[in-house]
């Protein structure tokens, strides 16, 4: 899985939004990295070729220009609250220059993250891994719900749950859900879980 590599101060503006935003944020970028699409996004070929918007809709409107075409990362160029109906000239040339620096030097370019999107996002360790697990069930659930091409009516009966359910997986949204609900959704759609531990990137120290 392609690491996400954040550009400038992408990364400390992502960690200084409120949570809500924090953790769609964190899921739409691990859509990415599994390679799929996120939700909601468009390409921004203004910005430059390959480039991408995903748009975040929560008390404000978030939006994040990123690119994934490079093999070696998922590049993060600009976080930014947009506050009018068209994209302020000023981050769009943000991420312009950002996008030619990156084209530059792109290897040694940017800040690569600790393998888990919500620690760079600002979330606490057991938090973190937290919604990295459920996210990761989300996209496996969403995911073959769209590779099988599955109604919502027709999720929602194989689920045993309610169409609303289904609808609020497909917006990913993450905080509706248990991992033991997800868990369940996957047991029930006939996948199976299987569980990996290894140490951390930066192990705790024990007193």
């Amino acid at each position: 899985m392609k690491p996400v590599i954040w550009l400038g101060d992408s990364r400390k503006r992502t960690q200084n939004f409120p949570k809500a935003a924090r953790i769609l944020i964190g899921i739409e970028l691990r859509y990415v990295q599994h390679g799929r699409e996120p939700k909601d996004w468009k390409p921004m070929a203004v910005v430059g070729q390959g480039a991408n918007e995903i748009r975040i809709h929560s008390a404000s409107e978030y939006r994040i220009f990123y690119v994934a075409k490079f093999p070696e990362g998922v590049y993060v160029l600009h976080v930014f609250v947009k506050k009018t109906q068209k994209t302020a000239q000023a981050d769009i040339e943000m991420a312009q220059k950002r996008y030619r620096e990156l084209q530059e030097k792109r290897k040694d370019e940017g800040d690569k993250n600790s393998n888990n999107v919500f620690l760079d996002c600002g979330f606490g360790p057991v938090e973190a891994e937290n919604l990295r697990i459920r996210t990761d069930i989300l996209i496996a659930l969403t995911s073959h719900i769209g590779d099988h091409n599955l109604t919502r009516a027709k999720a929602a009966k194989l689920l045993n749950v309610a169409p609303a359910k289904v609808a609020e997986l497909l917006n990913h949204r993450i905080d509706s859900f248990t991992i033991d609900e997800l868990i369940g959704m996957l047991t029930t759609l006939g996948l199976r879980v299987d569980l990996s531990v290894r140490p951390a990137k930066t192990p705790r120290k024990v007193a």
